[in-house]
């Protein structure tokens, strides 16, 4: 199975419409800190799935190119906290 790091918008979405279970084919679910909060703030709901087990982790700091990317794309901070979990994930 694989794992997969979330961002609030796809929680957001599928939470609306009742479908958080298209998840459950993943091993792992990651939740940076700020896409957490963001999720808190508009759909609460989304982290509370009873079938979804969701691991809330911190996020590292980003490399110098992913903050290069996310200046020039105008990323906010869950996004960003996202691409850098992917980012290590990858081996960057």
């Amino acid at each position: 199975m694989s794992e997969a790091v979330l961002d609030a918008g796809p929680l957001i979405h599928l939470a609306e419409l009742e479908a958080l279970d298209t998840l459950m084919d993943f091993s792992a679910l990651f939740v940076p800190l700020a896409v957490r909060q963001e999720v808190e703030r508009y759909q609460p709901s989304a982290l509370t799935h009873p079938d979804l087990m969701l691991s809330h982790v911190f996020a590292p700091l980003p490399s110098p190119s992913l903050l290069a990317m996310g200046r020039a794309l105008s990323l906010d901070k869950g996004e960003m906290e996202a691409l850098s979990m992917m980012d290590i994930k990858n081996g960057n």
